[in-house]
């Protein structure tokens, strides 16, 4: 005889992945249109080149699918620190504009830099994707010194956009977590309940 549980969520409250990924893509979906946002505003107010805008939603976007540490808290970390090689990235680019072959020459190093520093894990291969693709966009966008500033307050606004949605989702975690462990507990209550009336 088939016994079928009555709350059949609890047989299949082990893990739930598809809901992870779907937060996980909300989340960095929010951090771009945050980002964007202050872009647009940031270019309004500075008379700046507007396709600065994609330095915004991409940096965020970056911000939210690189950073892959064990736990929130590092995550926080990496994401934090992720100012650093932004920063870098852009202003060291735009400052050696005036020599186009040193330009491309530390352009080439720091995407060499970037695939060696992988090794070390996931903090380091976080920030040496973003320096990368900071120095791409200078690279690519050729700003000059006098844009340099919209463009930094751009950068990190979209390293902000990333770390203030990881700090709110880190808020709720311990509640999410916590009604995922009680779903846990109820669904091997009842494997455990039919498993002891099938041996009667």
């Amino acid at each position: 005889m088939v016994r079928f549980t009555a709350n059949p969520v609890r047989a299949l409250a082990g893990t739930d992945p598809g809901r992870t990924r779907l937060l996980n893509a909300s989340g960095v979906a929010v951090a771009v249109l945050i980002s964007t946002g202050c872009a647009w505003l940031i270019v309004n107010a500075t008379h700046a080149d507007g396709g600065y805008l994609a330095v915004g939603a991409f940096l965020a976007m970056q911000a939210g699918l690189s950073v892959r540490d064990a736990t929130a808290p590092a995550r926080l970390v990496t994401t934090a620190l992720l100012v650093i090689p932004v920063v870098g990235g852009l202003a060291g680019t735009t400052l050696l504009a005036h020599n186009r072959y040193a330009e491309i020459a530390a352009f080439v190093m720091i995407g060499g830099v970037a695939t060696w520093m992988r090794r070390f894990g996931p903090r380091w291969s976080a920030v040496g994707m973003i320096a990368f693709f900071s120095s791409f966009f200078a690279l690519f966008l050729r700003p000059t010194v006098d844009d340099l500033g919209p463009l930094l307050l751009i950068g990190v606004g979209a390293v902000a956009a990333s770390l203030i949605v990881k700090s709110t989702m880190l808020l709720h975690a311990p509640d999410r977590s916590l009604r995922l462990l009680m779903r846990q507990f109820r669904g091997a209550g009842d494997a455990a309940v039919r498993a002891a009336e099938g041996s009667v």
